[in-house]
């Protein structure tokens, strides 16, 4: 599991899939293309934070 997050919101990458959660809610979130590596997954986490 890899983890980003600010205040009041965080993403994960669980499993092969991104999440939002934010308000309690958890969201599932679709990225363009899949990750082929960490330095990838950490960049669609904080890219995925900068839209919410």
């Amino acid at each position: 599991m890899r983890t980003a997050s600010k205040a009041g919101v965080t993403a994960r990458f669980v499993a092969g899939h991104f999440t939002i959660t934010r308000d309690g809610i958890t969201e599932t979130v679709q990225v363009p293309g899949h990750p082929d590596n960490d330095a990838q997954i950490l960049r669609a986490l904080e890219a995925i934070l900068e839209l919410y």
